[in-house]
């Protein structure tokens, strides 16, 4: 499971992930600066930067949680009314999800 978040300044936001295994025991945490001072746009560039780390590892299957119900519902093509902000990354983010194995966002 990766949790993912954001956290939104003044003109730039940052975003993290922290990775675990199904005991429990820590995979990576890792924080990177996001050029958006909009939470929506932060938390969808969160799941695009857990989406592609996952790729590289051998998990059976990962599940990418974050608290952001408008992303997830987007990701999971819940939500048809996608916010514009965030199309192109929700894109991104259902595409690199193909090359994960077996993926879920909650």
């Amino acid at each position: 499971k990766i949790n993912v978040d954001s956290a939104v300044g003044k003109s730039r936001s940052i975003i993290s992930a922290v990775a675990r295994d199904c005991r429990g025991e820590l995979v990576f945490a890792c924080t990177k600066w996001a050029n958006t001072n909009l939470p929506l746009q932060a938390e969808a560039k969160a799941h695009r930067g857990a989406t592609f780390l996952s790729i590289q590892l051998p998990f059976e299957s990962i599940c990418i949680e974050g608290d952001s119900k408008v992303c997830i519902q987007a990701i999971s093509n819940l939500n048809v009314n996608t916010p514009w902000r965030i199309q192109n990354i929700i894109s991104e983010i259902i595409s690199l999800a193909n090359h994960v194995n077996r993926p879920s966002f909650c």
